[in-house]
């Protein structure tokens, strides 16, 4: 990977350490960076297969440097890949896991739209990816820089197994802003007084003023790619259909949970690809307890599914004749009884909650940005209801999940929200919340950067991801 001085530097201090493992030859792909956007390129040089890691942090198509270079790698083959790894899952509540799949789900049907797909795996990363890397032929992988405290130690064994098979792994990030060459030089020498004196800070900026007024303008999102190229040859192959030597492929080659097998559900027939694991067995992997608010959402679906289940209602409902429905006039007796019957089967009110998919993520926080305009559509709505529990914390109550899991991108909240103020003009205090929430997650990300670039690690230190979601953290 060719970077400049500069460049490197910003890598490592602004948006994380973009490491790079040199397990393969050749010419390799480029991380170029600017003032305003980051973008991996791809090489001149043709290589094997290229494998996009696609981890719960990055689940969405926008805004994606991984797939942004991948749709230019058109003289390679390219493989998503999502490993749902039990272990990894023990960090996660239910609620979490729910969405997790819920967006696994929606992204390979996206990736299909597109000419791709996504192989879902299922165990150690550490494990399956060498593997399927062996199987498909690449020589290259791309993932997100891994900024968590509890996933790193399975991140960086990864990275070494894949250059210990000849692989090399990439790391992109996309920050909202990139640090000037002054904030650089201020980050770099704050990393070497950090590791040169105990107890010196970690981060050269002390507050998130103070990191924006040493990093130039926010990067707009990068759009979504239109198609990407092919999947490889092994990977289209299904099980038991013949490869091109005339050799049948392996039942659960790849996808092997950590216990055996070849899909924690029992599925099969995906081939390299794999299939979803089922609803039940993710949520079964959770090692973490619900909060109040999502217990009590899973309290109101199961009351909600007895009683549309309720021999009661479907006898109310098959029964109700035109006269009862045409509003004519009974007698107060009547009336009551009828009211005390509907009362007897009503279906509990399920709260609002933001599924967990990219296009949902998208749609809803196009509504959220409406508020204060009129709407007839009944899910916006049913979101308001939320939003008026408590408008300043709002935006992070109903989307925080959202861009823990990368269903979102911060640079699309702050563009889609800018770009609301200018076609409204006015700004809303929605808006500014939805943009405080996206700059302090990267003021938070430059942090943990810096913290990991001073070689400091522990469970107290402020690192952002996917998981910290679940203590109420950006």
């Amino acid at each position: 990977m060719a970077l400049s001085s500069s460049t490197a530097a910003r890598a490592s201090f602004a948006v994380g350490v973009a490491r790079r493992r040199c397990g393969a030859t050749g010419t390799r792909p480029l991380v170029t960076r600017s003032s305003t956007r980051t973008v991996v390129t791809a090489a001149a040089v043709v290589e094997g297969a290229h494998i996009v890691w696609l981890r719960a942090g990055d689940l969405r198509t926008h805004d994606h440097p991984a797939l942004t270079a991948a749709a230019a790698m058109a003289d390679r083959k390219v493989l998503p890949v999502f490993v749902f790894d039990p272990e990894e899952c023990e960090l996660c509540t239910p609620a979490t896991v729910l969405v997790i799949h819920e967006a696994v789900a929606e992204l390979r049907g996206t990736l299909r739209d597109m000419g791709s797909d996504l192989a879902v795996l299922i165990g150690d990363p550490v494990v399956e990816l060498p593997k399927l890397a062996n199987a498909v032929g690449a020589t290259t992988v791309t993932a997100q820089v891994c900024l968590e405290w509890p996933r790193l130690s399975s991140y960086r064994k990864t990275r070494d197994a894949l250059e210990a098979v000849h692989v090399r792994c990439d790391e992109w990030s996309a920050s909202l802003r990139q640090l000037t060459d002054e904030g650089v030089a201020a980050a770099a020498g704050a990393a070497r007084a950090a590791r040169a004196t105990r107890g010196a800070p970690l981060c050269a900026h002390r507050t998130e003023a103070s990191f924006v007024a040493a990093c130039g303008a926010v990067a707009p999102p990068l759009p979504k790619p239109t198609s990407l190229p092919g999947i490889p040859d092994a990977a289209a192959t299904k099980e038991g259909e013949a490869t091109e030597e005339g050799e049948a492929t392996e039942e659960g080659e790849v996808s092997a949970t950590r216990g055996g097998g070849v899909c924690a559900d029992g599925g099969g027939g995906g081939g390299l690809l794999g299939e979803l694991p089922s609803l039940d067995t993710v949520r079964s992997w959770a090692g973490l307890a619900d909060n109040d608010t999502d217990a009590a959402y899973d309290d109101a679906v199961a009351a909600a599914y007895v009683a549309l289940n309720d021999p009661a209602l479907t006898r109310r409902r098959k029964g109700v004749s035109s006269v009862d429905n045409a509003f004519l006039m009974f007698s107060g007796e009547k009336m009551l009884a009828l009211a005390a019957e509907e009362a007897s089967v009503a279906i509990p009110v399920v709260p609002f909650r933001l599924p967990g998919g990219e296009s949902a993520a998208l749609d809803f926080f196009g509504g959220f940005l409406d508020f204060y305009t009129a709407t007839s559509n009944k899910e916006h709505r049913r979101m308001y209801d939320r939003v008026l529990e408590d408008k300043p914390g709002a935006f992070f109550r109903l989307f925080g999940t959202a861009m823990a899991l990368g269903t979102i991108s911060p640079r699309h909240v702050v563009a889609t929200a800018r770009e609301w103020e200018v076609k409204a003009r006015r700004a809303t205090d929605l808006c500014a919340s939805a943009k405080g929430i996206a700059e302090a997650r990267d003021y938070q990300q430059a942090v943990a950067a810096a913290a990991l670039a001073a070689g400091a690690e522990g469970p107290g230190l402020p690192l952002v991801g996917a998981y910290n979601i679940i203590s109420g953290a950006l």
